[in-house]
């Protein structure tokens, strides 16, 4: 699969990276054991483009309570799961941020990688025509792997 001009992201729900990938066309000088010189070759470059950190600010659950009425700070509040709306408010950030970047960098083809347990929530969080232009999405936490490694995961 030919990558060039495309994006790859990268995200878990405590961070986010975008790759631009270009491919790099030279010829060869020299010649060597295994080469002739004059020899045409082509690599891919890839090139961080957006690196954003998200962490939840440390409250208090009652802050983020409210009662009925809306009046926030009572521990008399309705119940919620909390760390349910945490999550998707995490992932509603990461897919603002996906559709932002897209529409902003007028790339064609964009590719993820997100945890599988929440990949299926977030593309339905993308909008339409970001989503549209989906290549490529991998359930797997990959923002640990090595750089260099990356494109192999897409291709």
């Amino acid at each position: 699969m030919n990558l060039d001009g495309n994006i790859i992201i990268i995200a878990n729900l405590g961070g986010f990276e975008a790759y631009k990938v270009e491919t790099i066309k030279g010829i060869d000088p020299q010649e060597t054991r295994n080469v002739t010189a004059g020899t045409q070759k082509v690599r891919s470059n890839i090139t961080s483009i957006k690196k954003l950190a998200y962490i939840e600010p440390h409250t208090h659950t009652s802050d983020d309570m409210s009662d009925q009425l809306g009046n926030k700070g009572h521990n008399t509040g309705e119940q919620h799961n909390r760390s349910l709306e945490i999550e998707r408010r995490g992932m509603q950030q990461i897919a603002d941020d996906i559709t932002a970047l897209i529409s902003d960098s007028n790339s064609g083809t964009w590719h993820l990688a997100f945890p599988q347990e929440n990949l299926n929530k977030l593309t339905d969080m993308i909008d339409t025509k970001t989503k549209g232009k989906l290549g490529k999405s991998i359930g797997k936490d990959l923002t640990n792997a090595h750089v260099k490694d990356l494109l192999s995961y897409f291709e």
